[in-house]
């Protein structure tokens, strides 16, 4: 394969990185032809003890890192949310990226949503940059009222946290977890350092504490 010329190729490997973050770690994938994104799973009502207690321990730095919760319901409207990531994958100087954006998700149910069991479908909701079809996005407002309010350092934090989330396991990710010799499995290793660039100029700005 030769993702840097062949379109089919590149998102073939796309959706297997997708897979392979999310595997094992308590998020959700979410495909989308705009871009994958990665969120944090709700707890479901049935997991056992250590599970929970293992998923909580997993996500504890992310959570430390936003000062509140990584999931829960908007309030007033009482929509779902769920922090999360849009992830991209790019070749940028003969060199492959993966790009983070931390993000808030919001289960929004379509007008034409018919009962409650479609509403828990991701196929049946919009998250953030998706006009809410007739009216635009009730949750809008919250969710930039949210992010007003972290400034440079918690977005580093915030971003460092994702980034040893994604990057800390011990062995390399695999979309599908398959043993040798039983077939070909996406396998991905990240670096765990984040790539920076400095300012092209100095300006006062860069001086500012928030």
């Amino acid at each position: 394969m030769d993702p840097a010329k062949d379109s089919w190729a590149l998102g073939l490997l796309y959706d297997a990185l997708i897979r392979a973050l999310a595997r094992r770690r308590p998020l959700i994938p979410r495909l989308k032809r705009a871009g994958h994104s990665l969120d944090v799973a709700t707890p479901r009502d049935g997991d056992n003890g250590h599970r929970l207690r293992r998923d909580e321990q997993t996500l504890k730095k992310l959570r430390d890192a936003y000062g509140s919760a990584l999931t829960g319901k908007v309030p007033k409207l009482g929509f779902p949310f769920q922090e999360g990531v849009t992830v991209k994958l790019e070749q940028v100087d003969n060199r492959w990226w993966c790009g983070l954006e931390p993000y808030t998700f919001v289960q929004i149910p379509r007008p034409d949503a018919t009962d409650t069991s479609s509403r828990d479908d991701p196929a049946n909701v919009d998250s953030i940059g998706a006009r809410f079809e007739r009216g635009g996005d009730p949750s809008g407002d919250w969710r930039r009222e949210r992010w007003a309010q972290r400034y440079n350092k918690n977005w580093a934090a915030i971003i460092d946290a994702w980034s040893q989330l994604l990057t800390g396991a011990r062995e390399p990710a695999r979309a599908v977890g398959l043993e040798n010799g039983t077939g070909i499995d996406g396998v991905f290793e990240l670096s765990r350092y984040t790539g920076w660039s400095r300012a092209g100029h100095h300006h006062a700005y860069f001086d500012r504490n928030r």
